[in-house]
């Protein structure tokens, strides 16, 4: 997923690039800011998987050892093995941290776009030209 975010960028602006005419170079500049953002966003946001997938897969290995070790002991026979069922709470509980951390985000950045904007780089205003977008998408089509 690291690599995919120069990939993304380099597509992203080869896409926009080809817009000619009125507007063409903020919609390059905004391009730049959004995408300065998001891996911000994507990076803070990564020690998520960073963390989570080695401390499952720990919890996983230590719960096959346990299994191997008590399998012919008839009372683990129909038992859970009390750490896979660690590995499902950790994993339940970084589901929910990134799902409040997610939805925290958005409205940080939903209600706080303009300050968001201002320190990526952007000014945190519209373009005072009033291009439509549409006329844009259209020149990139071509």
């Amino acid at each position: 997923s690291l690599l995919l975010d120069p990939v993304l960028g380099v597509v992203d602006t080869a896409f926009v690039g080809r817009i000619q005419g009125e507007g063409a170079a903020e919609a390059l500049g905004g391009l730049a800011v959004s995408t300065a953002v998001f891996n911000f966003s994507f990076k803070l946001f990564n020690f998520l998987a960073e963390v989570t997938g080695p401390l499952v897969a720990s919890q996983i290995a230590a719960a096959k050892a346990e299994e191997s070790e008590n399998r012919y002991d008839d009372r683990y026979e129909n038992a859970q093995s009390t750490t896979r069922v660690q590995a499902a709470e950790t994993v339940r509980g970084a589901m929910t941290v990134a799902v409040v951390l997610g939805l925290s985000a958005c409205v940080a950045l939903e209600f706080g776009a303009e300050n968001v904007l201002r320190w990526s780089g952007g000014d945190g205003l519209a373009s005072s030209t009033g291009v439509d977008g549409s006329g844009m998408m259209h020149q990139a089509e071509m």
